[in-house]
């Protein structure tokens, strides 16, 4: 018998226990003895554990611990298309490169519909406790933010969104969205027209595959 001291401690949340206790399980630890103790909003569990048949090290379950803490949803508008699917993968290589604390925990499709982005963005928080923010890469931001609203949670989750549609500049000045990525759509929509006029009547052909076009990232802050 490998015996080991596991100690969990934070800020008290329903289900906390409960996911602590499940991924021992998945992982083939035994819990042997258990104790804990809440004291002002906060507890502190101590368990005596047997990692003899553990499928994983000593180090990789403190790393899996400090990620149960600290989760995020994600709305994506469709799997399908490629600028969505372009704009989860950099946000995860985001999380990967300065932020590997954190875990997605669940992605979600709402077709750019606010009505099923709320209730997606209800059930996350009501599925997940310890939820620190969402993600939803397209249209729906309004839905996010009545159902945070609802939930009690507009101040507690950080929440990033695109497009500086009126619905976003409104959940930026209320402090719902956290930042919101613009990228000028009329100047992509002149950008388009231009290449296609160039490559028709002018016979020119694009100089590259990919047409860049500046980003605004807008806060609270900088929103008038």
């Amino acid at each position: 018998m490998k015996k080991t001291i596991i100690t969990v401690v934070g800020k008290d949340t329903v289900g906390i226990i409960a996911k602590v206790c499940t991924y021992l399980a998945e992982n083939k630890i035994n819990i042997l003895d258990i104790s804990q103790t809440i004291v002002d909003d906060y507890f502190n569990m101590m368990m005596i554990a047997d990692m003899s048949k553990a499928v994983k090290s000593v180090s990789e379950v403190s790393d899996d611990f400090d990620k149960i803490g600290k989760e995020i949803g994600v709305i994506i508008s469709s799997h399908n298309l490629s600028c969505h699917q372009c704009r989860l993968e950099g946000f995860r290589q985001k999380l990967e490169q300065k932020y590997s604390d954190f875990n997605i925990v669940e992605i979600r499709e709402n077709q750019d519909h606010k009505e099923e982005a709320f209730k997606i963005t209800l059930e996350y928080c009501n599925k997940h406790p310890n939820l620190k923010g969402i993600y939803i890469t397209g249209g729906g931001i309004s839905g996010v933010g009545r159902a945070l609203d609802i939930a009690g949670k507009s101040k507690d989750l950080k929440v990033i969104c695109h497009d500086l549609v009126p619905e976003t500049i409104t959940l930026l000045q209320n402090g719902t969205v956290d930042f919101a990525i613009g990228q000028n759509a009329a100047n992509q929509g002149y950008q388009l027209v231009k290449l296609l006029f160039d490559y028709i009547i002018k016979r020119q052909k694009p100089d590259c595959y990919y047409m860049k076009i500046p980003i605004t990232i807008a806060t609270e802050d900088t929103i008038d």
